[in-house]
């Protein structure tokens, strides 16, 4: 997997792919509730 940009998915916001989530959302949760990336995942 890997992050992806599709201009007519998500308004072109980068997301992992296959999955439809937004990297911002994941970097949000990172930083506001302070979990592991294994948590998050």
């Amino acid at each position: 997997m890997g992050i992806v940009r599709d201009r007519e998915h998500r308004d072109g916001a980068s997301t992992i792919e296959e999955t439809g989530i937004r990297v911002k959302d994941i970097a949000s949760a990172y930083e506001h509730s302070r979990y592991s990336p294994d948590e998050i995942t």
